[in-house]
């Protein structure tokens, strides 16, 4: 038990309410973020901006 990260003693409940707050939060922030923005964007590359 010693050597285990503190990490992985995450219980599943908080795994599954982690990531219905990211999709639900993502969802919101897709509205307030610029087509222009490439990076950290799921599906977009921030080295497109060299490409323009």
């Amino acid at each position: 038990l010693m050597n285990l990260c503190p990490i992985a003693l995450i219980n599943s409940d908080a795994k599954v309410f982690t990531h219905l707050m990211n999709a639900h939060m993502i969802s919101a922030v897709t509205t307030l973020i610029t087509p222009y923005q490439t990076g950290f964007v799921q599906g977009r590359f921030i080295a497109d901006n060299g490409m323009l």
